[in-house]
């Protein structure tokens, strides 16, 4: 759910808050896990056209993102307040 249909709902102050910070950590682990991911495919990429750092193992780079948003999202839940 979007803000404005949390807050328009017709629920008590302490759900909407909670849907509220849910939502904000979701957006937060979206925004985090592309950033990583743009990062991986950086290097990826880099792995297969660079000339000084092609390698045939270039494909773990997304791997290693994969893992690494879990690993994100994870903590971002673990410390959220929902």
């Amino acid at each position: 759910m979007e803000p404005v249909d949390i807050a328009n709902a017709n629920l008590t102050p302490d759900r909407k808050e909670e849907l509220l910070a849910a939502y904000r950590a979701e957006k937060r682990t979206g925004a985090v896990c592309g950033a990583i991911m743009v990062i991986a495919t950086i290097a990826g990429l880099t792995m297969l056209f660079v000339p000084a750092y092609q390698t045939d193992y270039f494909w773990l780079a997304w791997v290693f993102g994969g893992l690494l948003c879990a690993v994100v999202s994870l903590l971002i839940k673990g410390f959220s307040r929902v």
